[in-house]
């Protein structure tokens, strides 16, 4: 949690690239104290994305970690001993996939995915001219409404993701089995 309360501080000191191109504006383009005030909802916001991703970040880490350990114990190449210390060595030095999967793991979590191509046209849609000031944001809602597709029983079974997934197989599989079954 340190690391989330960290990263929720730092949203009201400064703005990632990213995190600014996610914004419907320029940020500080009120200087002073007027500007700082107006503009903490906003930043508020996105302290509380910030928080949130760390704190999934970081259990996609131990997940993983503990996953290829307890693997690695059942082949015989660990000790279960060692355990332990091989899961804080991961989670401490990450690999390339393990921060690949845990960046994938936050976006998918906090409904930030990438859309698909016609959720990018309804997007699109309703954000042109005078209709952008009734869905100033869309990418969370349609991330949620293909959430619950994905989870709802009957309308998941003609859902592409859940059959993508079972194809990949592994922890994909794994997961989208679990889907189906709840």
């Amino acid at each position: 949690l340190g690391d989330a309360f960290k990263a929720y501080g730092q949203a009201f000191s400064h703005l990632s690239p990213e995190e600014i191109a996610k914004l419907d504006y320029i940020p500080g383009a009120m200087p002073g104290t007027l500007g700082r005030i107006l503009r903490t909802p906003g930043t508020s916001l996105a302290g509380m994305d910030t928080f949130f991703k760390t704190i999934l970040r970081r259990g996609s880490y131990y997940s993983e970690a503990i996953r290829d350990g307890t693997h690695m114990v059942a082949a015989g190449t660990l000790k279960e001993s060692e355990l332990a210390a091989f899961v804080a060595r991961r989670v401490n030095y990450p690999t390339k996939t393990m921060l690949d999967n845990a960046e994938q793991f936050a976006l998918s979590n906090t409904f930030q995915n990438d859309l698909g191509t016609m959720a990018q046209a309804v997007r699109g849609f309703t954000q042109m001219g005078p209709l952008v000031a009734f869905f100033p944001f869309m990418k969370t809602p349609i991330n949620l409404m293909k959430y619950a597709w994905n989870r709802t029983p009957g309308p998941q079974l003609i859902s592409k993701t859940l059959y993508d997934d079972i194809a990949a197989g592994g922890v994909k599989a794994d997961m989208a089995i679990g889907r189906l079954t709840l």
